[in-house]
């Protein structure tokens, strides 16, 4: 009966252990690490991309809203002013747009153009 015993402890002990094991997680815990470090690194690129996405919307809107104030609404010219001489615009020169996508840079110069040929007094350019 001793040698019963013996063996059913035995299989009992080896089924604890083989289902203890199986509960335990399979991947190494460097790997577990490893993946959660790529997982944050690609969430933290993905909110740098649309950080920047919304800043370039936000300039976008800011142009747009600029150049819908400062576009003019009449083609001929305005009658003139007493606020001293009238300046022609020549050409309209732009600085600091390099980062901005070509399609923008397309908008912007046509709006420009409304001003090319134009005369303007001092108090009409701020």
């Amino acid at each position: 009966m001793d040698v019963f015993l013996t063996g059913r402890r035995t299989y009992f002990l080896i089924l604890s252990a083989f289902l203890l094991a199986s509960l335990l997680p399979t991947v190494a815990p460097a790997q577990t690490l490893q993946g959660i470090g790529q997982t944050i690194q690609k969430q933290q690129l993905d909110i740098k991309k649309e950080q920047e996405t919304l800043q370039q919307e936000k300039r976008q809107r800011e142009l747009d809203n600029d150049f819908k104030q400062l576009s003019p609404r009449i083609k001929e010219p305005l009658i003139k002013s007493a606020d001293g001489q009238c300046f022609v615009i020549e050409t309209v020169l732009f600085a600091g747009l390099s980062g901005l996508p070509k399609s923008t840079l397309i908008d912007i110069t046509e709006m420009a153009q409304a001003f090319v040929g134009r005369c303007l007094y001092l108090a009409e350019m701020s």
